[in-house]
């Protein structure tokens, strides 16, 4: 898991997973932390390629609630 201390973060985050394919839920009291669960037999390609998505997912919603900026 992941927790996110600004409000609405994980919920972009999941959308942002789910629009490119990977589900991932929030959970927590505040909807405050990001559940990652793959499976135990996933592939090392289908786990890279997770990864990518929520990386790009991470970024997309940290620029957007003015979290990152001017990263290359």
């Amino acid at each position: 898991g992941m927790d996110c201390a600004k409000q609405g973060l994980p919920d972009d985050i999941a959308h942002q997973c789910f629009e490119n394919g990977l589900i991932v839920e929030t959970a927590g009291a505040t909807d405050n932390v990001l559940k990652v669960m793959p499976s135990l037999l996933i592939s090392d390609e289908a786990l890279n390629k997770g990864l990518d998505i929520l990386e790009s997912a991470v970024d997309q919603a940290l620029r957007d609630h003015g979290l990152l900026q001017g990263a290359a």
